[in-house]
C-alpha cells in the first residue's frame, strides 16, 4: 500500500475517489484520515477517523489512529480513553496494548506502562515464524521485550529473523540498536552476510551507522554501496564523509560532501563541514 512506503500525500487521492463513489466508506475516511495525519494535518485527520468511528465504532485499528493523533496533539486524556475503546473491542489487541503503555509512559506512569507491554507480549507468545506475520509477529515480540528491559531475549528475536534475509527495514535497525545498548559490537558471519546482503536502504544505512559507532569506519562505505541520499533522508553522504574523516581522509570527506546532492544551504551541511 502506498501508505507503507511512506507515501501519504501520494494515497490520499486514491481515498477520495473511494469516497467519491461510497461516501459512507468507513475504511476509505480512516485511512484518509491517517494520511492526512501523517502531513501534518492533525485536526483534519483526527476528524476523518472520527468520521470513520461513528460509522463503524469496532474497528480497532482505527481507534488506535484516534489515539495517536490526540497524543500527537497532546491531547493525553483522549488517547487513554480512545485506545481503551480499541482494547475493549479486541482485547488481544497488541498494537493497541503497547500504544497504551508508550502513553502511560509519557505521562509518567511506568507501573501501568509494564502491565501493559507485558498484556502485549503475552498475545504474542505463539507465532510462526515462516510467515510474514509470523516473522512481524517475532519482531514485535522483541520490541516490547526491548521495553521491558529484556534485551537478551530482544536480541535473539531480532537475530532470528535478521539471518533470514527478510524484513531487514524492520528488523535490523532494532538489532543494533540493542546490540549498542549491550555494548556486543561483535557479529556472527552469517548475521553479517545477512545484514550486508541487504537490498533495503533503511537497513544498510542503520549498519552504517552501528560500523561509526564501534569504531569500524573501514567498512562504512561498502556498506552503503548503492545507496542514495534521496532513499535515506540525505543520511548517506554524512555518513561517508564522517568516516573518510575519522580515518584521517579529510580532503576525500570535503570532496564527497561537496559533490553530493546534500542541500547545502542547510545548517546541517556548514555544521558538518565544520566539524570535518
Amino acid at each position: 500500500a502506498l501508505e507503507k512506503m511512506n507515501s501519504y500525500s501520494s494515497a490520499i487521492p486514491y481515498h477520495d475517489r473511494s469516497l467519491e463513489v461510497d461516501p459512507s466508506f468507513d475504511y476509505a475516511l480512516y485511512a484518509k484520515g491517517v494520511c492526512r495525519s501523517m502531513t501534518g494535518s492533525l485536526e483534519e485527520g483526527f476528524d476523518l477517523v472520527v468520521q470513520s468511528l461513528e460509522m463503524n465504532p469496532d474497528y480497532d485499528e482505527a481507534w488506535l489512529a484516534k489515539s495517536r493523533i490526540a497524543a500527537r496533539m497532546g491531547r493525553y486524556d483522549e488517547a487513554v480513553v480512545a485506545i481503551d475503546a480499541g482494547i475493549a473491542v479486541n482485547p488481544e489487541f497488541d498494537e493497541g496494548w503497547t500504544h497504551r503503555g508508550d502513553l502511560m509512559l509519557a505521562v509518567g506512569r511506568r507501573e501501568e506502562a509494564q502491565v501493559c507491554y507485558e498484556t502485549a507480549l503475552s498475545s504474542l507468545e505463539v507465532v510462526r515464524g515462516d510467515t510474514v506475520g509470523g516473522m512481524a509477529a517475532i519482531i514485535r515480540r522483541g520490541e516490547l521485550q526491548a521495553r521491558l528491559g529484556r534485551f537478551e531475549e530482544a536480541l535473539m528475536n531480532f537475530e532470528s529473523i535478521a539471518l533470514t534475509g527478510k524484513m531487514e527495514f524492520m528488523c535490523v535497525p532494532h538489532l543494533l540498536e540493542v546490540k549498542l545498548f549491550l555494548g556486543k559490537h561483535e557479529m556472527s558471519e552469517a548475521l553479517r552476510d545477512s545484514i550486508e546482503r541487504s537490498t533495503d536502504p533503511r537497513a544498510r544505512v542503520a549498519y552504517a551507522e552501528f560500523l561509526m559507532e564501534v569504531g569500524q569506519t573501514d567498512r562504512v562505505e561498502a556498506a552503503l554501496k548503492g545507496v542514495t541520499d534521496i532513499e535515506c533522508n540525505g543520511r548517506c553522504t554524512p555518513l561517508i564523509a564522517r568516516a573518510k574523516a575519522s580515518r584521517g581522509d579529510v580532503a576525500g570527506a570535503l570532496t564527497i560532501l561537496n559533490s553530493s546532492e546534500v542541500d547545502k544551504d542547510g545548517h546541517g551541511f556548514w555544521v558538518l563541514k565544520g566539524e570535518i
